[in-house]
């Protein structure tokens, strides 16, 4: 998660925090369009980054 790294986010996302953004990430590059739910400031932030939506809780 390079861009997680690059945001300063990464020391503040789980393994399971990582792994929903791969899939996110995963899905919106094979032409879906993800929506990640999150009430995390960090998983919001590299969801931004990566160009994924997101919604807070």
């Amino acid at each position: 998660m390079q861009q997680s790294k690059r945001t300063g986010d990464f020391k503040y996302l789980s393994q399971a925090d990582i792994e929903v953004l791969a899939l996110a990430l995963q899905l919106k590059n094979s032409g879906e369009n993800p929506t990640v739910v999150t009430d995390d400031y960090s998983m919001q932030n590299v969801a931004n980054k990566l160009g994924i939506e997101f919604s807070p809780l």
